[in-house]
């Protein structure tokens, strides 16, 4: 393999940090500790009468906010995970329905893995120098999405690690 240039070395150094967290709070989730609901006013997920399951979900965040389930948090990363590997690619952003929640915590563990997979490859291989439509009003650059998506992927492991922890406590 060729040398990554620093900016790639960096992202994966970030990514890598946060998904030896993953493999630690990934593999303590059950179907009692996802959907339990920390709070009365929670948002999780839910599964239809067509058998989907869906996300709650507001356009505008509702004040106060609501506490999430581990599985709102882990629909949460695929949602974000999927957009960004797809405007990576030059494909437009899911829309909040389009990305289907995990039923399961075997699923979740699964699907989840293999998305760590994937960005990883994109992280080795990319130009992260390649404008791309995601967030932002205006395109950015590719670096500049990998650098969000692996602090919102911290942050969305942090919460189902506390999610999981406190759970376990009651």
């Amino acid at each position: 393999m060729n040398p990554l240039n620093p900016r790639n070395e960096t992202l994966l150094f970030q990514f890598d940090m946060t998904w030896a967290l993953a493999t630690y709070h990934l593999p303590r989730l059950n179907e009692q500790n996802m959907f339990w609901e920390p709070s009365p006013h929670a948002w999780t997920i839910r599964q239809g009468a067509d058998g989907l399951w869906r996300p709650d979900f507001a356009e505008t965040e509702p004040i106060p906010l609501p506490t999430p389930t581990a599985a709102w948090v882990l629909w949460q990363i695929r949602w974000w995970w999927t957009g960004a590997l797809q405007a990576a690619e030059g494909k437009p952003l899911p829309g909040v329905h389009e990305v289907e929640p995990f039923g399961t915590a075997a699923m979740a563990e699964k699907e989840i893995a293999a998305l760590a997979q994937t960005w990883r490859h994109k992280l080795q291989t990319a130009d992260l120098d390649v404008k791309v439509q995601h967030l932002w009003a205006e395109p950015t650059p590719l670096w500049q999405t990998a650098a969000w998506l692996n602090a919102e992927l911290m942050k969305n492991v942090s919460e189902v690690g506390n999610l999981i922890t406190l759970f376990e406590a009651r």
